[in-house]
């Protein structure tokens, strides 16, 4: 990772679209091998509940015969001994979730927090190696659960979620039959009136705090600061930010969709294959987008948000 692929800040639409496309093909290996990288204990876990399962199960654990298991077993009354062995396993399968669900919503933003480390290095002409990069976006990672929660705080999704909960409890209310009708008819409205209120809230907030992630990555700032660094930049840029991501986003999408369906009619597995390069090179290609949209916008912000 040697080579320097920074692109100046551009106002063209067209050259960044232009430049983000070239970035995404010419460093879609460095890419790949990355995600190779984060796919290997995926690999590892699945092929241990494979294994653990065909050594319990046998095949049939696979193909639905379970051949290591007594027939009569299956039909056995439900006595308490076989209650407390049912309850024991549902309460195993659940303590499993609740451990499982914590560790892969980190996993997943250290993933991201690695993919948008790599953008930021790549573009801007400061590559890493691989173990560094792993290692930093490692030692980074509760900071960034922190800026996912303050950009959570900040958009107002606590709000709408508040909204969905009493719209939930109005409607439990109503189905009990507790209390006059017309009552739940008021409120019903009211929640709705403030829910739709809550979404346009967020859609205004969601676009101010896009850049987040990449000044977190780059500048090695806090994560109050990094969303509040973003908010400056796009002050001002509203519409802007909001028209060149959909801009850039719908332009990819009707490439994909028309490159896929030429490839379909010409054969079936080439379409796939196309289909999935091209999911696969979108990632990478909105994340240099945003990236150089951002460094266009802090160009022309004020000077003291200038590195």
């Amino acid at each position: 990772m040697n080579d320097q692929t920074f692109l100046a800040p551009s106002e063209s639409f067209w050259d960044m679209v232009k430049g983000s496309f070239g970035f995404a093909f010419k460093n879609i290996h460095r890419y790949l091998l990355l995600t190779i990288l984060f796919s290997i204990p995926f690999l590892i876990i699945g092929g241990l509940l494979f294994f653990g399962l065909k050594v319990a199960f046998g095949q049939g654990a696979f193909d639905g015969s379970l051949p290591n298991i007594d027939p009569s077993v299956l039909r056995m009354p439900l006595s308490p001994l076989n209650v407390g062995s049912l309850y024991k396993i549902l309460g195993g399968f659940s303590a499993l979730f609740i451990l499982i669900v914590p560790l892969a919503i980190l996993y997943g933003l250290w993933i991201q927090l690695a993919f948008v480390r790599l953008t930021t290095n790549l573009k801007s002409g400061q590559p890493e190696g691989y173990g560094a990069l792993l290692k930093w976006s490692l030692h980074r990672l509760l900071s960034y659960l922190m800026l996912q929660l303050r950009i959570f705080i900040y958009v107002g999704g606590w709000l709408f979620l508040i909204i969905l909960l009493l719209y939930a409890g109005v409607g439990f209310m109503a189905g009990a039959q507790i209390g006059p009708s017309q009552l739940f008819s008021i409120l019903n409205f009211i929640l709705g009136i403030a829910g739709l209120a809550s979404v346009f809230f967020v859609i205004y907030r969601v676009p101010k705090t896009l850049f987040s992630p990449f000044v977190f990555a780059q500048e090695n700032l806090s994560s109050s600061d990094a969303l509040k660094q973003s908010v400056e930049v796009v002050t001002g840029h509203w519409w802007k930010t909001v028209l060149y991501v959909l801009g850039a986003g719908i332009l990819f999408a009707i490439l994909t969709g028309i490159l896929s369906a030429i490839s379909f009619q010409l054969n079936v597995t080439l379409g796939l294959v196309i289909q999935s390069v091209l999911s696969f090179v979108m990632t990478f290609y909105i994340l240099s987008f945003q990236y150089q949209l951002y460094q266009t916008l802090k160009a022309s912000s004020s000077p003291n948000l200038l590195s």
